[in-house]
């Protein structure tokens, strides 16, 4: 899993506050082109209801997500 994924180390990327680093992981798969679901991840509190957003709107992912998911990791870690 991605350190720090449990509450209580928020991260802040492009001056954008997310409540963990998964947080951040999941809405990166829509940046940039889809701010509004990264947006509604930022807001959800509750993981499970996150990620559960985050696979509804697989469809709008970036198409490239599977090529650089790694090179996220590696970014947020």
């Amino acid at each position: 899993g991605i350190p720090a994924a449990s509450d209580g180390f928020p991260f802040v990327y492009e001056n954008e506050r997310y409540q963990t680093s998964l947080h951040l992981f999941e809405a990166l798969k829509y940046l940039p082109h889809r701010p509004d679901i990264a947006s509604e991840i930022r807001r959800i509190n509750d993981r499970s209801e996150m990620i559960q957003f985050s696979e509804r709107n697989s469809g709008a992912r970036r198409t490239d997500w599977d090529q650089v998911a790694l090179s996220m990791v590696s970014f947020i870690c």
